[in-house]
């Protein structure tokens, strides 16, 4: 534990310096869908839907950079097999500090595109009080992912996909317990 803290602090620090010298941000919010490795967390054909809200920084917009963010995630607690993204029944939350690089390219006046990978860890901010007894009751306070993604933007306008697989178990007691999800978001950039 004592390892993740000074990782989130570092994290936080590279992110806070970034973020001050930023020549070029995105907010943005959107879907996603969580799944779990574990069987016990997301059955098949399950998952975690939910919804994020974030802002990266950027260097520049063009040209190979780095690049870090912040992000906020809600899903649902109990995997279904339902996309209702925006109705919640008992939800879990991650506020997801990031860090990498990306590269961005003109392709003319008003459109650029972007991709981008970043290192991500996520802090849990919220589990439901739920009486049931569920492995998922167990999880680690912070989780590390890899993400990769791409982005389309139109003046100021921004689409864009990402997947993040999980590199760190979220549960205490039980392996093979990553989160991977994918996420679909529109947003602003300035």
């Amino acid at each position: 534990m004592m390892k993740t803290k000074l990782f989130l602090s570092v994290v936080a620090f590279i992110f806070c310096s970034i973020s001050l010298q930023a020549q070029s941000a995105v907010v943005y919010g959107g879907i996603a869908k969580l799944t779990n490795q574990n069987k016990l967390f997301t059955p098949d054909g399950a998952g975690h839907p939910g919804i994020l809200i974030g802002l990266d920084g950027m260097l520049t917009r063009t040209g190979l950079n780095i690049m870090a963010g912040f992000q906020y995630h809600k899903f649902h607690f109990i995997a279904n097999d339902k996309s209702s993204y925006f109705s919640f029944d008992e939800n879990i939350s991650y506020a997801k500090l990031r860090f990498g690089m990306h590269s961005g390219t003109r392709i003319n006046e008003l459109m650029l595109f972007r991709v981008y990978a970043l290192g991500s860890a996520g802090l849990l901010t919220n589990l439901p009080t739920t009486d049931l007894d569920i492995p998922q009751k167990s999880l680690n306070d912070a989780y590390l992912a890899a993400v990769g993604g791409v982005s389309f933007a139109f003046g100021p306008g921004v689409l864009s996909l990402e997947y993040e697989k999980g590199l760190t178990d979220v549960a205490k007691n039980t392996s093979g317990t990553k989160n991977n999800s994918l996420a679909l978001t529109l947003g602003l950039i300035f």
